[in-house]
């Protein structure tokens, strides 16, 4: 014989206890797994949902220094195209005698300089009630009012 005793039949275990002793260890250890995976999960969920948030707001920041920056340079290259024109005397004359045909010739040559170089679509010559007085993009509209 090998020195194991042999179990007695007498000393097993019922099957009904055997269930019972199943379902009170098996249910609470399914029960806990469920929630580890659940806090597991959750947990995951919110770490992904802050890092998201951490992207958006960078991004925006990014978007926002962006487009910041490239106001400012079309900002600097309207003032600089404004103080050219402001400076000049033809244009000046012409806008004062209220000569448009003159202003027209005048400005044409500007404002194609401008269309090429800086995109700028429109240019306009208003008096001080607000009243167009030129539309050098569209030169035969004119005499409405610029709100």
């Amino acid at each position: 014989m090998c020195g194991f005793p042999l179990a007695d039949t007498n000393s097993a275990i019922a099957p009904k206890q055997r269930e019972t002793l199943r379902l009170r260890i098996l249910i609470p250890l399914t029960v806990a797994l469920c929630l580890l995976l659940g806090a597991f999960f959750w947990g995951t969920y919110r770490e992904g949902q802050r890092r998201n948030h951490a992207e958006l707001e960078h991004n925006i920041a990014a978007t926002e220094a962006v487009f910041s920056g490239y106001l400012e340079k079309d900002s600097q290259t309207m003032a600089a195209a404004l103080s050219l024109i402001v400076d000049d005397e033809q244009l000046k004359t012409a806008f004062e005698s209220g000569d448009r045909q003159a202003l027209l010739k005048q400005a044409e040559p500007i404002f194609k300089q401008l269309l090429g170089e800086h995109h700028v679509t429109h240019f306009y010559f208003t008096d001080v009630d607000k009243v167009n007085f030129l539309r050098v993009h569209q030169p035969t509209r004119h005499g409405d009012t610029i709100d």
